[in-house]
């Protein structure tokens, strides 16, 4: 290849680099617009008729819908219309509640004006709703501004609050036509992690307590192991004694298999039995088959 051959193929070679590199921009700042800066209704997923599943970013949230009442679980980021979303798809009157106090559940209460949670997590929610502590620990860091956005980042922080009420002495909820949700406390990811059971479906819906991917033991709320493996040892009791089969976590798969509780199970064991490999614990985490916890070492 003479001189000037090589010189055009690398000229029209860096040509199609910028075009690619432009289009990948372009479609990036695209979806970016799409995933998290427009309030847009998110797309309903049915469970059954009378049961669905919404998405906000990676935190997903449900709608149960009785004869009488409505009950939403947990609100996400507050980053879509999720309020527009359940009125599009019943007129009953809406309760909410969150699984926990952190604010990709919470965020999103304002749009229902208040929501149930335990009191055990009412400090880690007041930390949460804090601007400044939000933007210091999960959003203020580079990663975050360029995937969401420095307005999608203001957003989130700055987010109208909601109203918090105690979860119900009864610990739980009827819906009316027979569908009763019980409402059970599972500390662990925090002190006031809690799993609903729809009694008349057969379904448990666990928050942050079982994710596929992991599960966060190792923040300044989180338990101890000890406590973790307690709570997972009456889920996994909950769901032999109400025929659960699967359970619906909120990150990122959903539903999952009751026999992956098993895994959960065995990783808390193995922590607390010192049988983790010295990549565990110079990872800070403890891991059986599908199930990882990230510990406090």
């Amino acid at each position: 290849m003479s001189g000037t051959s090589f010189r055009i193929v690398v000229r029209w070679a860096v040509i199609i680099i910028a075009a690619l590199l432009f289009l990948a921009v372009v479609g990036f700042r695209s979806w970016r617009k799409h995933t998290f800066q427009e309030f847009r209704v998110p797309e309903a997923v049915a469970v059954d008729d009378s049961t669905y599943a919404f998405r906000d970013v990676t935190a997903m949230m449900h709608l149960l819908v009785g004869k009488d009442t409505a009950l939403v679980i947990d609100t996400g980021f507050g980053l879509v219309n999720l309020k527009e979303a359940v009125n599009r798809l019943t007129d009953r009157p809406v309760k909410v509640i969150n699984t926990h106090g952190h604010f990709d559940h919470t965020h999103g209460n304002w749009q229902f004006g208040e929501a149930m949670v335990s009191y055990k997590d009412l400090e880690t929610i007041s930390r949460h709703d804090d601007a400044s502590y939000l933007y210091d620990n999960f959003l203020g860091n580079p990663f975050m501004k360029l995937l969401l956005g420095k307005k999608t980042v203001n957003r989130v922080c700055y987010q109208p609050k909601g109203k918090y009420r105690p979860l119900p002495e009864s610990m739980s909820l009827d819906l009316g036509g027979g569908r009763i949700i019980r409402l059970y406390e599972i500390p662990g990811h925090t002190p006031g992690s809690i799993a609903l059971l729809d009694e008349k479906k057969h379904r448990l819906y666990t928050g942050d307590m079982f994710c596929s991917e992991c599960v966060l033991l190792q923040l300044p709320e989180s338990t101890d192991v000890e406590t973790y493996l307690q709570s997972v040892r009456y889920t996994k009791q909950l769901c032999r004694e109400n025929g659960v089969t699967e359970f619906f976590p909120s990150h990122p798969e959903c539903p999952l298999p009751v026999s992956m509780l098993d895994d959960f199970e065995k990783a808390a064991l193995r922590y607390l039995h010192n049988e983790r490999s010295e990549k565990e614990i110079d990872n800070s985490t403890s891991v059986y088959g599908n199930a990882q916890l990230n510990v406090k070492d």
